[in-house]
């Protein structure tokens, strides 16, 4: 085990050509399936059964059966669907092979950076699956979907303060918290009362906040210039990780994090990707995550999160959500043996972060914390009411 770990890590940092290939080959395969399934609209996640199995050593045969298993799994479900998205898909088939991921990127994704909370952030996800790992296909899956369950209009809502701190998107957090209880976001957290708190339900709490705080508009998204995103970001990454710890990994904070992982990539690894694009990306997935976090009744004191150190709010969360000292090679046996494939994930995204060379310390020992939290209590899918 120990060996294949080793052998993975390799893969994780440096995909060799051989597995992007085998990537690209895979979820070639993949194209004649929905994106969506089930009477909820779940999205369907065999991407992230493919990529991060390959990434971690596995061979094609073995990916190919697991990916079998999975489509199997979610087949009897009901019905799925597809919202127009296989038309897209070979629209963005085309313009990929033509023009490349980085000029179709930069031409498209500005008209739905507004809208990234629909479908609970996986369009986005499978965006940044697809920029991360050098991958055309799911890059044009992820911008597909993204076309198709997006919320449009949103991103001429709100404007953005560009060339902004560098610590401008905690700081436009901390300023969204301290008017909490003004009655705008309070009428959005009591509407949310109304609706349904299950997993369906989702959409319409999320949308019915997103479009509708007067706080977006009298505090923008303060968006730092572009030598500071990346640091920017990774401050971020800390706090919506710890985030998904101290709300007992509640499902739907836990796609901000994971969500803000994609960003990141897109924002990072695009380089010729505009300012102005990356600037919006982010504001809409800031906005996108205060919704959600809303939405789901404010379930963690985002403030302290936000107010502390990296090395304080790492003591805060061992303190607060104690777990063993696994490693990664544990946290991966046990993220296998679970169900939901958002375990598997979301530890996978956990590691991949904690090798980058920026990588802190305090990220590196939170990621493993949080990884091993979730291997050990799953995922929590029931919001605490507002």
């Amino acid at each position: 085990l120990q060996f294949l770990y080793f052998i993975g890590m390799a893969h994780m940092r440096c995909p060799a050509s051989s597995v992007l290939r085998a990537a690209e080959k895979l979820m070639k395969t993949q194209r004649g399936n929905c994106i969506e399934y089930g009477q909820l609209h779940f999205s369907n996640h065999v991407a992230w059964v493919a990529v991060p199995n390959l990434r971690m050593g596995k061979g094609e045969e073995e990916v190919a059966q697991l990916m079998k298993q999975y489509n199997e799994r979610i087949r009897p479900r009901s019905a799925g669907h597809n919202h127009g998205y296989a038309s897209l898909l070979k629209f963005f088939d085309t313009k990929i092979q033509t023009d490349g991921v980085s000029q179709v990127c930069e031409t498209y994704l500005p008209k739905i950076t507004g809208g990234l909370g629909a479908a609970a952030f996986h369009p986005i996800l499978e965006l940044g699956l697809g920029v991360e790992g050098d991958l055309p296909t799911v890059v044009s899956n992820g911008l597909a979907y993204m076309y198709t369950r997006s919320w449009k209009g949103l991103e001429e809502s709100y404007s953005v303060q560009k060339n902004g701190p560098h610590n401008g998107l905690v700081e436009t957090l901390k300023q969204w918290e301290a008017r909490r209880s003004e009655c705008d976001i309070s009428r959005a957290m009591e509407r949310a009362k109304g609706l349904n708190m299950g997993l369906g339900g989702f959409q319409h709490r999320a949308y019915s906040i997103l479009g509708g705080l007067k706080v977006f508009e009298e505090c923008p998204v303060r968006v730092p210039s572009e030598d500071a995103l990346h640091t920017a970001l990774e401050e971020a990454l800390l706090v919506t990780a710890a985030a998904i710890c101290i709300s007992e990994n509640e499902f739907f904070l836990l796609h901000g994090f994971t969500s803000l992982w994609a960003v990141y990539h897109v924002v990072t690894k695009l380089r010729h990707l505009q300012y102005e694009t990356k600037a919006d990306l982010i504001a809409g997935w800031l906005r996108g995550y205060y919704a959600t976090y809303i939405a789901q009744g404010a379930p963690v004191p985002l403030t302290c999160l936000l107010s502390s150190t990296p090395c304080a709010l790492l003591t805060h969360i061992k303190t607060c959500c104690p777990s063993g000292d696994n490693s990664w090679e544990a946290c991966f046996t046990v993220a296998e043996t679970h169900q939901d494939e958002h375990v598997f994930k979301t530890v996978w995204m956990l590691h991949e972060l904690s090798l980058q060379d920026t990588a802190s310390e305090e990220f590196k020992k939170l990621a493993l914390h949080v990884a091993t939290g979730l291997g050990e209590k799953g995922l929590r899918y029931v919001p605490k009411k507002p």
